[in-house]
């Protein structure tokens, strides 16, 4: 009799699970391209597209409730490093850049890998303190002397939470 009363309540929370897992699934994915890159985003998501000097593009996340004033991110920084000289490597950009933020960031973890076919340096670090600090996974590639930086970035205590959809953004980044 115990038995057949939990087969039945199981049977009670099967169509919430997939209900849950569809809405999630459903999400209508974005493409922006652009001549040197492209990315996907979730359609619920905001696209700033700067074309500045700078920054190419901010991808915000929705907004949580009215009250949310940091809104999770990615963005992508481009920058030609003609200050390094004509052959700007990613061991030279990484150690400039490390060395301009070093007084300020504290980094988590650090590695070299590939993505998407290129040699890039992986780091993840904070910035900031108390209930505005920042966590930021950030991704650098240098190609045709330029350097790249995405990185996706949210409040320390809503960074794993962010994490799925802001990586699956971050991995959906595609040098041409």
């Amino acid at each position: 009799m115990i038995w057949q009363r939990y087969f039945f309540l199981s049977f009670l929370f099967i169509p919430f699970t997939s209900l849950a897992q569809e809405s999630s699934d459903a999400i209508k994915w974005e493409t922006y391209e652009r001549d040197k890159f492209t990315v996907n985003y979730p359609s619920n998501w905001e696209l700033n597209a700067l074309g500045g000097r700078f920054y190419s593009f901010f991808i915000y996340s929705p907004k949580s409730s009215e009250d949310d004033a940091v809104l999770e991110m990615v963005q992508l920084q481009v920058s030609g490093l003609s200050n390094l000289g004509d052959n700007v490597t990613l061991e030279g950009a990484v150690k400039f850049f490390n060395d301009k933020r070093k007084f300020f960031v504290s980094v988590k973890e650090e590695s070299w890998t590939e993505k998407g076919g290129h040699p890039c340096y992986e780091v993840i670090y904070t910035v900031g303190s108390g209930e505005k600090k920042q966590k930021m996974k950030e991704y650098r590639w240098v190609k045709d002397n330029t350097i790249y930086l995405l990185s996706f970035e949210a409040l320390e205590t809503t960074f794993d939470e962010y994490l799925p959809i802001g990586g699956k953004i971050i991995n959906s980044f595609s040098l041409k």
